[in-house]
């Protein structure tokens, strides 16, 4: 057998097989592509396939750039809702990272409402650039809106900025929340997934708050997003937006807003159980009431950094809270108390770990059972379900900080040792080992039980 191959791809292939030769064939990736490709493949990146029953270069309608979606009389987000309703219907990522945006573009409607009202998965890849918005983006099932990112408080790459006739209270709204717009038809009850906001900064005027979810569920979530100068509520997880999150990598600054009310200012708040926050600064220069607020059950909150509210993270304020954990969370200038256990509703089963009291005055106050710990550390605090004991109403608690009634364990028996009143002591350290069992009342004196 002998096989005789040229050296570039304009030659003839020729193979001779036992005496048998096979005609000379052309490549078919010499076909001119413009005769190929299909006239309604506007803004597709260009890929081999089929068009109309014909191979060659076709544009797939899984990736389109909104730069060819624009003109004089349309505005940036008319241009993105142009862009996603060339997508077919299982939808697909607009590509508006060309777009280019001098100066800011001001949108008058939500790209995701208006003209049209968009029903069909997308990812909206958004441009650097100032975005001037003017009304409420209410983003529909399965989307996600990527920027490029949210960057220090006022220096953000993709900020999204309020109008100050900026019409509607929430900048972003996942789903349908409560509105008329019913945008997720598709899933039982309407509930929505898969909505998501990543790497952008919004930036809010005269009461104007930041996100709201109250319809979006699984793998909805809001990731390495800046809330600048919103003097309302930065993220407020909510109604139907059970299993939803998490919320990660989130800073909220009140900035210079001076001339606007802050008092009702809040960082995030929690009312439905979710996978949590984790990873949250919040700043105010106004010494709003609380920067968190956890009024739901099953929610975890990590990393929290507070700055300038009277409460860092407020528990039951609003709802009950029930199995929820609070985790390394530290206190800046102008907090009073870092955690705040409410006694309006229900709180129980509520474990906090790594607390650092910072600059912050107290680090936990807990009202059920009036206690106040300034410790500038406090590993483990755990509050349990509360007990009746006669016509007394009391909660069972553990807690590492020796300022307050708790458990010590040691192998010798307590003399002298300054104790806080009703602390418990064993001397007996392992199961097997003797020893009593002592309890503290008062001053140095230990009583065996």
């Amino acid at each position: 057998m002998r096989i005789a191959r040229s050296l570039n791809l304009n030659s003839v292939l020729i193979v001779v097989l036992g005496g048998i030769s096979v005609l000379p064939l052309r490549l078919t990736a010499q076909i001119s592509p413009s005769i190929l490709t299909c006239p309604s493949s506007q803004g597709r990146n260009a890929i081999w396939g089929t068009c109309t029953g014909t191979l060659g270069v076709v544009g797939s309608s899984a990736f389109v750039d909104a730069t060819v979606f624009g003109g004089p009389s349309i505005d940036f987000c008319q241009q993105i809702n142009n862009a996603i309703n060339s997508l077919p219907l299982t939808g697909g990522v607009v590509d508006a990272r060309g777009v280019q945006l001098s100066g800011g573009n001001t949108c008058a409607n939500s790209p995701f409402t208006n003209p049209n009202v968009i029903t069909v998965p997308s990812i909206v890849l958004l441009p650097p650039g100032i975005i001037t918005v003017s009304k409420t983006w209410v983003l529909p099932d399965e989307t996600k809106v990527i920027g490029e990112g949210s960057g220090a408080s006022g220096t953000s790459v993709t900020p999204l900025r309020a109008t100050t006739s900026f019409s509607g209270t929430w900048m972003i709204q996942m789903g349908p929340n409560s509105g008329p717009l019913d945008l997720c038809t598709t899933r039982p009850a309407g509930h929505c997934v898969g909505v998501a906001l990543e790497d952008v900064a919004l930036q809010g005027a005269s009461g104007v708050s930041g996100i709201i979810n109250g319809q979006s569920q699984d793998q909805s979530y809001v990731r390495g997003v800046n809330l600048y100068q919103i003097p309302g509520t930065g993220l407020r997880v909510w109604n139907s937006a059970q299993n939803s999150g998490p919320y990660t990598d989130i800073r909220f600054d009140t900035g210079d807003v001076s001339g606007i009310s802050q008092a009702g200012t809040i960082c995030a708040q929690l009312s439905v159980p979710s996978y949590g926050l984790h990873g949250l600064t919040c700043i105010s220069n106004a010494i709003p009431q609380a920067a968190v607020l956890v009024d739901s059950s099953n929610n975890s909150i990590e990393d929290i950094r507070v700055q300038g509210f009277i409460d860092g993270i407020a528990i039951g304020t609003n709802g009950s809270a029930q199995s929820d954990i609070v985790m390394n969370a530290t206190g800046g200038s102008g907090v009073t108390h870092l955690i705040n256990i409410e006694t309006a509703h229900t709180v129980s089963d509520l474990s906090i770990v790594g607390i650092t009291r910072g600059l912050s005055d107290v680090t936990i106050l807990d009202n059920l059972t009036s206690t106040t710990l300034s410790d500038e550390y406090v590993g483990t605090y755990v509050l349990g379900e509360s007990i009746l004991i006669d016509s007394n109403t009391a909660y069972s608690r553990f807690t590492t900080s020796p300022n307050v009634p708790t458990l010590g364990v040691g192998t010798s028996t307590p003399t002298s040792t300054t104790c806080t009143k009703g602390s418990l002591f064993s001397d007996a350290p392992t199961l097997n080992s003797g020893g009593d069992l002592y309890v503290c009342t008062g001053g140095t004196t230990w009583s065996p039980l």
